[in-house]
């Protein structure tokens, strides 16, 4: 028997077929393409790269007619060597912060039990055939076309539209690449696949532990000057009470006049460098929020060059920057540059990325959405230069090697069930975070309905229907995950119970690494959360977050730890001391507790085998 990867190359009358064969006289190993386009004439490459426990494909689209090739649609089926049983689990996580590209978002793990039903990911696929077999499936690369993955008959789908994209006569286009992993370790299959598209990608990014205050979630839309000026003065009373840990002053979207136009503010501003003059001179940083793919039809860019933007008639009071055209590059980074020097930006939260890609129509340059996708892309992260830039609303996987910090779940609503949604989401990206870059799972928000005054939004998903309890499970799981700790209540009407709360989210250390323990017994609808978590920090401490996210008590009972393991309390200090191998707890109604492990064990050999008894 042979050894490798060669590739066997044929062509279909009606499509372009390529697959690659394991050199086995049992099955065949690879990608199988069917592909519309006009002519119908073409091959596709596909190469073969091993890596430990599996195969990176990398395909190319050839056109070998006389004439230029228009695709269509692009279909593959990943020919594995296997069949995937029916009812197996598999995961498709998340892969996007909102469900612009495809639903249902949230069922994060499916039971296959109907072909009809088709849970798909821009992202990856995690199957588990057997509790010691696990398979991955992921996208390696977002440059060209926009790529889903589902499960039908069995077999793994790749499905693109070709949007029409042209390949020259004797050229070659190439399809996204993808890899395949197999592993007896869930854990190990989802960090091997981040760390490879963090190679793949030469990812780097600012590691900042960033804690603020941010104007959305409060007011969204309904704000001005005067409701930053005090929630300044609410965040240097907070400061001088508790220690200064809130350093970063974000002004959110509606600053401007109309959507596009980010060089003057509406009339509930004064200019925005005064603004960030005063928050500078009150002691923080400052950050700053703007629509970076869109634009009102009434804004003066659009009526000054109409040609900066995507052509079509889909809503005429929203348009689309093209960014295949070079002016419309121009005007983002002159946008940006003048944020980030004249005004003194150093954080910059770039939102409703994914909807840029959407849009079809007639662009300079004849390239596809996520081409003209990236061109912007790039304009902005060179002109931020060493600023945060924060992804909002991204498709994961085509910001990567681009951003510091990445929105993984939908925007926040204090209402416990959409909280739960939220925690749902975030803890399904788990191994993103500090890998790729810095996991956002949305503000850190605590506020009850007597926290609340007339200043705050109109719009009624942000009155709070929560309380005390509800607030101290999302401030837990906001420490627990690691990510930014950036407050959107109005921090002069918080209680001093809340402040308090919020003093004691604020101090504790930034963790690096979470993993949701129960992982493959949760996920079963869109509030089905975890309740266990391992995390660590960059200097190996480690630590252990449990939550009760029911009304009813539950005890918690893990085993993996070692008789005379120390917990500490994250909150209280109190000292938990094991007396045999079982960690048990009882938690209340809507109650977490986050401890500090001071056991001999590292965090490699809890997180493998840390595990609740059944």
């Amino acid at each position: 028997m042979k050894k490798g990867i060669n590739p066997v190359l044929f062509l279909l009358v009606f499509s372009l077929v390529s697959q690659s064969a394991l050199n086995s006289e049992e099955s065949d190993f690879g990608l199988a393409f069917s592909i519309d386009a006009k002519p119908l004439e073409g091959v596709v490459h596909v190469q073969s790269e091993k890596v430990s426990d599996g195969f990176i494909f990398s395909p190319e689209i050839e056109n070998r007619s006389n004439q230029e090739i228009h695709l269509k649609e692009i279909h593959a089926v990943a020919t594995l060597g296997f069949k995937i049983p029916k009812n197996s689990r598999y995961m498709v996580g998340s892969h996007i912060m909102a469900s612009e590209i495809s639903t249902p978002l949230f069922m994060q793990q499916y039971e296959s039990g109907s072909e009809s039903d088709r849970v798909s990911s821009f992202m990856y696929l995690l199957i588990r055939m057997s509790e010691n077999d696990y398979r991955l499936f992921g996208l390696l690369s977002w440059n060209i076309f926009l790529t889903e993955l589902y499960i039908e008959n069995g077999e793994i789908h790749l499905l693109a539209d070709g949007e029409n994209r042209a390949v020259q006569v004797g050229k070659s286009i190439p399809f996204e690449k993808t890899v395949y992993l197999q592993s007896q370790d869930w854990q190990d299959l989802l960090l091997r696949y981040s760390r490879l598209l963090a190679e793949k990608h030469n990812v780097s990014f600012l590691d900042e532990n960033w804690i603020g205050w941010g104007t959305w979630d409060y007011y969204t839309k309904y704000f001005g000057y005067e409701d930053i000026l005090d929630n300044i003065e609410g965040a240097k009373s907070f400061n001088h009470e508790f220690g200064d840990w809130i350093e970063l002053i974000q002004v959110d979207g509606s600053w401007w006049v109309e959507r596009g136009d980010y060089f003057e503010t509406n009339d509930r501003f004064p200019p925005m460098k005064t603004v960030m003059d005063k928050i500078a001179s009150e002691g923080f940083r400052k950050g700053i929020h703007f629509d970076g793919f869109r634009a009102s039809s009434h804004s003066m860019i659009f009526q000054k060059h109409p040609e900066y933007f995507v052509k079509n008639d889909e809503d005429e009071s929203i348009r689309y920057f093209d960014y295949s055209h070079p002016g419309a590059r121009d005007y983002i980074k002159e946008v940006i540059s003048n944020a980030k020097s004249n005004w003194g930006a150093e954080y910059f939260k770039i939102d409703f990325m994914t909807q840029g890609m959407l849009p079809k129509g007639e662009t300079h340059l004849p390239v596809t959405r996520l081409e003209r996708f990236r061109l912007g892309l790039s304009a902005m992260r060179e002109a931020m230069g060493d600023s945060y830039f924060l992804a909002c609303n991204a498709l994961f996987g085509s910001v990567l090697g681009y951003v510091d910090g990445c929105r993984v779940s939908k925007d926040i609503k204090p209402q416990y069930d959409r909280t739960l949604e939220n925690v749902v989401q975030s803890s399904s990206t788990w191994f993103t975070h500090s890998i790729l870059f810095e996991n956002d799972v949305d503000y850190y928000i605590i506020r009850s309905s007597e926290d609340e005054d007339h200043s705050i939004s109109k719009s009624p998903g942000k009155h709070s229907t929560m309380d005390y309890r509800q607030n101290k499970l999302w401030s837990d799981f906001i420490v627990i995950t690691g990510g930014s700790r950036i407050n959107s209540d109005k921090i002069p009407t918080l209680k001093q119970e809340k402040l308090q709360m919020m003093s004691n989210a604020f101090s504790q250390p930034f963790f690096d690494s979470f993993i949701p323990i129960d992982f493959w017994d949760k996920f079963r609808t869109k509030t089905d959360a975890p309740q266990v978590f391992l995390a660590k920090t960059d200097e190996e401490q480690i630590a252990i977050g449990l939550f009760n996210w029911t009304d009813k008590e539950d005890t918690i009972q893990l085993l993996g730890f070692s008789s005379g393991d120390i917990f500490l309390n994250m909150e209280h200090g109190e000292e938990m001391t094991l007396e045999n191998e079982l960690f048990e707890l009882e938690l209340f109604g809507y109650q977490s507790a986050i401890f500090f492990y001071e056991g001999a064990i590292s965090f490699e050999e809890l997180r493998r085998n840390l595990r609740r008894k059944e």
